[in-house]
């Protein structure tokens, strides 16, 4: 009997070992429910029948799925992943439905898969449209770790121009002769195009870009072609439109082309020609796609060397959501097209800690792109690193509550119709790599928006490096800020409430009006109002300090403005070279230490008043060449010994035209040996 116990005791522990077991397997120091079984599901992992594993890998996902688990292991390897492995699946908002062809490896609910040492590269293809791995309809899943590589190198695109980079050169063709001609603001095809992949040219075709180009490759790109015979005699220009995405239609009895690129300079610019009817662009190939799901996770995962995206959310054509998704730790790099699209309509994302960069090849372009069709809200984008993308670092399109902080740049942040957007706590260090040509070069901000209830809130911010003379610009809106930020060796035109920045070696305009710019620090700087024509509103700058600065207030027309308690030092650059307008200086400190003979205000039309100012001045001109109307009231003027001329005389004015009133002022000449002469 007690054999009996002992044995039923043993059996009893080896089940309940076993069913542990199966709940829980320890591996490689992650607690996971359930390890793929390669050999059951016909799956190899170095990196070989595609079809086969990408077909295996969905079934053992659909296995896991069924029996619960909750923490599922790739093994560690190489997969090939065929995106061709269509599952399709009716997706519903309760009153209408859409087919969703979900392609190469699909994602199930309420599951994490752990990809840690596992590489999924997809096969080249020449579908314009695929996605490596699809989540689709569903809730709680989380994918962890791993390297998603796509075909952007192998990829299909029809039949590649120039791209070893040796068929192009400077000039232009005549549109009459068919001859080269000089132009160097095109390149053309050095030799005839006499194929389309080793066969004869088709009916029609486009002609679009791959990657290089200095142009907008999908709304301002054009190309010319021009058509021969095969005696290679001239026939034409091809019909059909000239933009990247215009249908090329040849001339009858063509056997030869050749074409040049408008607006285009770089000889590594590469181009394909393709019969694709649907997606010419061959932009929507991506890394990770999600529709119609909530409470996503993608964390520490690597996608690299898509045609498009290497994560876009998509939007069906049904009223589903992506909400509540977090890609954090992950490295998006070298896709054609975005690091991250975010398309469908959806709420509460988190980017964190991504590394996104080198995005480049065709529209946009950017490191992430928030251009929704409904509406993208609640998305915060934090600890993050941007570098070398072509266009926009970020994009906002249109969307809303969008919270950019702790992040680092070498690009710049746009927005067309978005609103709410907080950027702080940033550091932004312009780079434009030789490689890349960026199109927005040196361009920080352009901050647009359609919703005047809305805002832009730049705070707390690092900034250097930012040289787009008119590019960098703040919004207009009344609710936005721009504060607290420090600039360096940048150019700055500030359309918003600004407070508290410090500004060094860089050029600033502000133009608003009607506010009071407060509290900004200069050093080394060209500062002022920016000339649109308004002479009626006034500009107030209170508590200004500038250290050697130039004070130009919109030259060569300024409008009415005011510097109160400001604190100025020059020793090396004339403060004001302004020519027209109205200003005034009320309770100023004003310091110049010059060791050559420089006038303070070089020259000067203008009606300037100052009001209770205290001045140590060098012993040179105040105004150099004078013909407004000038006032000085209640000030102190002290002269220090800093310039060591032998001018025994010095004209506080000199070449006095206009008019001048001082009234209760006090000079102090006591530490020079010179005679200061005032205007009459």
């Amino acid at each position: 009997m007690r054999i009996k116990k002992r044995y039923i005791l043993i059996i009893g522990i080896i089940v309940i070992a076993a069913l542990w077991a199966k709940s829980k397997v320890n591996f490689a120091s992650e607690n996971v429910d359930y390890i793929i079984e390669l050999d059951r599901f016909g799956i190899e992992n170095n990196n070989s029948n595609a079809t086969q594993t990408t077909e295996g890998i969905n079934k053992a996902l659909e296995y896991a799925k069924n029996e619960g688990y909750e923490t599922v292991k790739l093994p560690e390897g190489h997969y090939a992943i065929d995106t061709s492995v269509i599952n399709s699946i009716v997706l519903s908002d309760g009153e209408n439905e859409w087919t969703h062809s979900r392609q190469g490896i699909v994602m199930q609910s309420d599951i994490e898969l752990i990809l840690t040492d596992v590489i999924l590269e997809m096969i080249p293809t020449d579908d314009p449209y695929y996605s490596i791995f699809t989540i689709s309809n569903c809730d709680n899943s989380k994918v962890t770790g791993g390297t998603i590589l796509g075909d952007r190198e192998e990829h299909n695109y029809g039949m590649r121009i120039n791209n070893d980079g040796n068929e192009l050169e400077s000039g232009s063709i005549d549109d009459n002769t068919g001859l080269p001609i000089d132009d160097d603001t095109k390149v053309r095809t050095k030799d005839f195009i006499d194929n389309f992949n080793g066969q004869s040219f088709p009916e029609n075709f486009v002609l679009s870009v791959l990657e290089n180009t200095t142009r907008n490759t999908v709304d301002g790109g054009v190309r010319y072609i021009y058509c021969y015979d095969e005696n290679e005699k001239y026939l034409g220009m091809a019909e059909g439109g000239n933009g990247f995405l215009s249908r090329t239609i040849l001339l009858p009895n063509t056997s030869k082309i050749k074409v040049a690129f408008k607006d285009e300079t770089r000889l590594d610019a590469k181009y394909y020609m393709t019969t694709e009817d649907i997606y010419p662009t061959h932009e929507f190939g991506t890394g990770i796609t999600i529709t119609d799901s909530n409470n996503i996770e993608i964390n520490g995962v690597t996608i690299k060397n898509t045609i498009g995206d290497c994560i876009g959310t998509i939007a069906p054509p049904i009223n589903v959501t992506v909400d509540n998704l977090n890609i954090i730790d992950c490295t998006l790099e070298n896709a054609r097209r975005q690091g991250i699209s975010f398309v469908a309509t959806g709420e509460n994302y988190l980017i964190k800690g991504c590394n996104i960069g080198r995005i480049n090849g065709t529209d946009p372009q950017c490191g992430i792109d928030i251009e929704h069709y409904d509406y993208v809200k609640n998305v915060v984008i934090e600890e993050s690193n941007f570098y070398d993308n072509k266009k926009w670092d970020i994009i906002n399109y249109n969307g809303w509550d969008i919270e950019i902080k702790n992040s680092n740049f070498t690009g710049g942040i746009g927005s067309t119709y978005g609103y709410n957007m907080d950027i702080h706590d940033n550091k932004f260090v312009y780079s434009d790599e030789e490689w890349l040509d960026k199109t927005f070069k040196g361009t920080l901000f352009a901050l647009n928006t359609d919703n005047k209830e809305g805002y832009f809130k730049i705070y707390n911010n690092e900034i250097e490096g930012y040289n787009a003379a008119g590019g960098n610009r703040t919004s207009t809106l009344s609710k936005s800020e721009f504060k607290n930020n420090i600039v360096k060796n940048s150019i700055m035109v500030i359309g918003v409430n600004a407070e508290g920045n410090y500004y060094e070696d860089s050029t600033v305009r502000y133009s608003l009006y009607d506010y009071e710019y407060k509290d900004e620090r200069f050093l080394n700087c060209i500062i002022g109002g920016e000339n649109n024509g308004d002479n009626s509103r006034i500009r107030y700058y209170t508590n200004f300090e500038m250290n050697n600065c130039e004070f130009m207030s919109g030259s060569p027309t300024i409008k009415d403005t005011v510097l109160t308690n400001c604190k100025i030092y020059n020793s090396d650059k004339s403060f004001c070279k302004i020519w027209s307008g109205k200003y005034t200086l009320n309770n100023c400190e004003i310091t110049t230490e010059y060791t050559t003979n420089i006038p303070f205000i070089e020259s000067q039309g203008v009606d300037a008043t100052y009001n209770n100012c205290n001045m140590n001045l060098s012993a040179t001109p105040f105004v150099g060449l004078n013909y407004g109307n000038f006032v000085m009231k209640n000030s102190t003027i002290k002269f220090n010994d800093s310039y060591k001329g032998n001018d025994e005389k010095i004209d506080f004015f000199t070449n006095v035209y206009g008019t001048s009133n001082f009234e209760n002022n006090s000079f102090d000449t006591s530490l020079i040996n010179r005679t200061i002469i005032l205007p009459n």
